[in-house]
């Protein structure tokens, strides 16, 4: 009797889970340029997810987005136009150039979730309020994420941010240092007495 080895079970594919259109979902994923201290210049608080196409988290983010998908087209296919929010990190601009440059995004897919209002921040195994200045571009987090279709002046399906649950500092951080302190660099520390433990 011929059985399946550990390492093709492993491997298989997570079943597509049941999620209707209404549903909260909680994705586990990598961050990138988390926008959660402040509204960004479009008025809204946003994040980056990445996520392994083949993982759970994708199946379901995948099944979001489909059941909204079926409100705007009931046959499941969408017409030319239509803005898909899951995309792929090795996705090129008009130009040639790959729209997502870092390393981190190679073969996997990228979703962009946001908010009008400032989402909650957690942490640790007993979901303790943390302050909104601690997912940093490059770590491990849970999305708690709905969804949304729409038609206007484009199609589609969008992603509202609801919280995040920050799991663990990222391997490295995603992209450049950010403009985080910038500014400083003009500021004359001579006579300023900083703190020091």
């Amino acid at each position: 009797m011929v059985q399946k080895s550990t390492a093709t079970r492993a491997h298989s594919k997570p079943e597509v889970p049941e999620v209707q259109s209404g549903d909260e979902i909680s994705v586990k994923c990598k961050i990138a340029y988390p926008e959660l201290t402040e509204q960004n210049d479009n008025g809204v608080y946003q994040i980056l997810g990445i996520v392994e196409p083949d993982s759970e988290s994708a199946a379901k983010l995948k099944a979001l987005v489909r059941s909204n998908l079926e409100t705007l087209y009931p046959n499941g296919i969408p017409k030319a136009g239509y803005w898909n929010p899951i995309r792929s990190g090795d996705e090129l601009k008009g130009d040639g150039e790959l729209a997502f440059k870092d390393e981190a995004f190679r073969g996997q897919l990228v979703f962009r979730a946001k908010t009008k209002f400032q989402p909650k921040v957690y942490r640790g195994a007993h979901r303790d309020q943390a302050e909104a200045s601690l997912p940093r571009s490059g770590d491990h987090a849970i999305l708690a994420i709905t969804a949304y279709a729409y038609r206007n002046a484009s199609t589609g399906v969008g992603l509202s941010l609801n919280s995040v649950w920050w799991v663990k500092p990222g391997e490295r951080p995603i992209g450049g240092a950010g403009k985080g302190g910038s500014s400083f660099s003009t500021v004359n520390t001579a006579d300023i007495d900083f703190y020091e433990e």
